[in-house]
């Protein structure tokens, strides 16, 4: 079809389908909806065609021109699920569709992420996809080599989304590799770490890896073991510091074996709470108590203060 495509297609555009390789071969005034065969999932099943907007076009369809739906030429609907629902629900049995000129039975891989791209697209209107069914679509189209804009452009993504789904897929690559399945029973930020460390030689990031896992370290810990382990001149140095750093947190992996949970180490609340203090160095003053009330008790905890965090200063000197 060499003219442009009819709005009736809502939230894609000719050109959209085109980016992928893929055109529309006809247009069936009166598509049997019986005939449907699959349809393209980019949805959890329980968002799949919500009654309320079921309802909402059942009613629309009654007085309006019903938007045609996207199909393959073997009968798998790419959009339209909703409008498909609320047909029945009129119990009409026919629906405009546009059909593109492949066989989902017959598609590659990369093209049914693909299609699911267009899919995702098009279900831009109306009720979008939340953010998990964004995400899973964004590691499809990042596994293929999409730049950060197109997965924008098809899945309504913000940049930042796309940069940290692809940090999980190169840390479960490099998790992979290493022989740690998947994902190493890390998620979220731990794992976007190590994917944006995964440049590490293959030892040093294993270790780094399995010390996360069994010590339950944040994004910032694992950024900042792999700054160490880059600086240390050899794979040897490397696992030397990562193995002084798995010594030195044998309680917490301890506890997190024994309990599930870990609690950030003490050194770590620390530095939490001398954050406070440490935001007001140009200014001490403003740490002083002026009340008579409170002066006395306010002396003693400064001068335990500063004796505990003298001693704490020497250890941490011996050890540097």
């Amino acid at each position: 079809m060499s003219a442009t495509i009819d709005i009736a297609l809502q939230n894609l555009t000719e050109s959209d389908i085109s980016k992928l390789g893929f055109a529309i071969k006809d247009f069936v005034a009166e598509w049997d909806i019986t005939n449907l065969k699959e349809r393209i999932q980019v949805r959890d099943e329980k968002h799949l065609a919500p009654k309320e907007r079921v309802s909402e076009y059942a009613e629309r369809m009654k007085t309006e021109t019903t938007p045609a739906i996207l199909i393959t030429a073997d009968d798998v609907v790419v959009d339209g699920n909703t409008r498909i629902e609320a047909a029945k629900k009129n119990k009409r049995q026919f629906l405009p569709a546009y059909v593109l000129d492949l066989d989902y039975s017959k598609a590659t891989a990369k093209e049914k992420d693909y299609l699911s791209a267009l899919a995702a697209k098009a279900n831009r209107h109306g009720q979008p996809l939340d953010k998990k069914e964004k995400r899973v679509e964004a590691r499809k189209l990042a596994a293929q080599g999409w730049t950060t804009d197109m997965i924008g452009y098809y899945l309504g993504v913000v940049p930042s989304v796309v940069t940290q789904v692809k940090h999980e897929i190169a840390a479960e690559d490099k998790l992979a590799k290493v022989g740690m399945g998947s994902n190493g029973n890390l998620q979220g930020a731990s794992l976007r770490a190590l994917g944006m460390v995964a440049d590490l030689n293959d030892q040093p990031f294993t270790e780094i890896a399995k010390l996360a896992v069994d010590a339950g370290l944040n994004a910032n810990d694992i950024k900042s073991l792999a700054k160490e382990a880059k600086t240390a001149g050899s794979d040897k140095a490397a696992l030397d510091m990562i193995a002084s750093e798995r010594a030195a947190r044998v309680e917490t992996i301890t506890e997190l074996g024994l309990t599930g949970t870990v609690k950030p180490p003490l050194s770590r609340k620390l530095r939490q709470a001398l954050g406070f203090v440490v935001n007001h160095a140009e200014n001490p003053a403003a740490l002083v108590e002026f009340s008579d009330a409170y002066i006395e008790q306010h002396l003693e905890v400064l001068e335990t203060s500063v004796a505990t965090l003298t001693a704490v200063l020497a250890a941490q000197k011996s050890r540097a």
